[in-house]
């Protein structure tokens, strides 16, 4: 519930160290050929190189072991080295929160390439769970017993959490591990973890219990907010998470949060509070693309736009925009459909705030191209009827043409495709653009529901 998008879309979600080591970093700055959206720098132009460090960390198995998603953002830190090759600056940018303070402190006693000495840039971990994760076999050779040596028992433990089939099994395996450490971090996690997997308010217990004892633990702090909301209500999350907001957390964190709150205060129609987190928003952002531009979230930037210029709050929705555009600028795996709709957003909040040029050129640079973008039709009652003729056109009528002629292409698509999810989405577009939030929800709304039944169709066809 807590960890939601927004409904009209479906988000994809996409260095090692060694303590003490004299190994030297070596500097590969990430790079992209692809230049994206007209009109916006590359964020690469400017942004300070990438090292990825060669090697392992050293944490407690106790901490090293706490289940987490390893397939996210790696840790990384901007680092600025002075003149003699030592940590001047340190700021967290992402990763594993009860990482974070133990590496922090690791990545101050790294002997860096004399390359980077006097120089700022971003150091990027592997995070040190991933090597274990690839030891599959672990869980089919060894086995949860008072005798089982504690290593084995943490190791198994977060193999065994990740498939629901074997919580039973791995819930063994912790309560072993609280045997001999009573007050184990990873334990106490994982068990709250299966707590709540089986809707078992003994996960509350256990958050709590970890909050007290590991106040650092933003995960579990997040998680207990979100186990009281279903009894409280998300009105209540909201006020927890301006708690958990106020600790020096990373910047991808912030974010997040920033963008749940964001979304809740949007669903529970106190919409102007929800564009003052935006705004909040957009600032995290705006010093991620500055640092880090891998970790910008363009689908959230989307939206936001929509609903700050909905909302006549044309400066935000702008800001909005252009980080969306500054997002697909350096993602080239950002689709082309998505970036005509965000050129397109910001050529209407331009042209309502005075940019009546910059909204100009926008516009005639997809005056024809938006045929670019018209989807594939579907030969099969299996496929998912991508965005036509209709919805692009449409699109750009509404937004730079003739507003009429835009809103009767899209609802001649949705008369015209009445099982597809594409016309109604472009329609929610269409009345965030002309400020009728109520009707736009509905339109989004409907596509989510189109969306879902195409979904449960799919069973048919196995």
């Amino acid at each position: 519930m807590f960890r939601a998008y927004w409904s009209m879309v479906v988000v994809i979600l996409v260095l090692a160290v060694v303590w003490g080591s004299s190994t030297p970093a070596q500097a590969e700055t990430d790079q992209t050929d692809h230049l994206g959206t007209t009109g916006i720098a590359n964020p690469l132009n400017s942004t300070p190189p990438v090292v990825d460090w060669q090697g392992e960390v050293n944490l407690p198995d106790d901490i090293l072991f706490v289940r987490h998603t390893t397939g996210g953002l790696a840790p990384a830190f901007l680092v600025s080295l002075d003149s003699a090759g030592k940590v001047s600056a340190l700021r967290t940018i992402s990763g594993f929160s009860l990482y974070l303070n133990p590496l922090r402190d690791q990545v101050k006693q790294f002997t860096f390439s004399p390359d980077l000495e006097g120089k700022t840039f971003v150091l990027r971990l592997r995070d040190p769970l991933a090597r274990y994760m690839g030891n599959a076999q672990l869980v089919h050779t060894a086995t949860c017993s008072p005798e089982t040596d504690l290593h084995t028992l943490y190791e198994l433990g977060v193999h065994l959490i990740h498939s629901e089939e074997q919580n039973e099994e791995a819930a063994r395996c912790y309560k072993y591990i609280l045997d001999r450490v009573p007050n184990s971090v990873a334990a106490r996690y994982g068990l709250a973890e299966i707590c709540m997997s089986q809707k078992d308010r003994c996960a509350d217990w256990y958050y709590e219990t970890l909050v007290a004892t590991n106040p650092e633990f933003i995960d579990a702090r997040q998680a207990l907010a979100g186990e009281r909301a279903k009894f409280e209500g998300e009105a209540a999350y909201v006020t927890a998470l301006d708690g958990i907001l106020n600790l020096d957390i990373s910047l991808v964190e912030r974010c997040w949060l920033l963008s749940q709150q964001a979304f809740w205060l949007d669903r529970l129609d106190r919409i102007d509070e929800a564009i003052q987190k935006m705004r909040k928003w957009n600032s995290a952002e705006a010093d991620l693309l500055a640092i880090y531009p891998q970790a910008l979230d363009y689908i959230s930037a989307m939206h936001y736009g929509l609903v700050e210029e909905a909302k006549g709050s044309y400066q935000d929705a702008i800001a909005s925009y252009r980080i969306a555009s500054a997002d697909s600028t350096f993602d080239r795996y950002v689709p082309d459909t998505a970036r005509y709709e965000i050129d397109l957003g910001l050529a209407r909040t331009l042209r309502k705030s005075g940019h009546a040029a910059e909204a100009a050129d926008l516009c005639n640079q997809w005056r024809t191209r938006w045929r670019r973008v018209v989807g594939r039709p579907a030969h099969h009652p299996w496929e998912l009827r991508e965005a036509g003729v209709g919805e692009q056109e449409g699109r750009w009528e509404f937004s730079c043409g003739d507003p009429e002629k835009g809103y009767e292409l899209l609802e001649g698509a949705a008369k015209e495709y009445p099982d597809s999810n594409e016309p109604h989405t472009a329609l929610a577009e269409y009345y965030y653009s002309i400020g009728a939030v109520e009707k736009a929800r509905a339109e989004e709304a409907t596509a989510s529901r189109l969306l879902q039944e195409w979904s449960d169709r799919l069973g048919e066809f196995n």
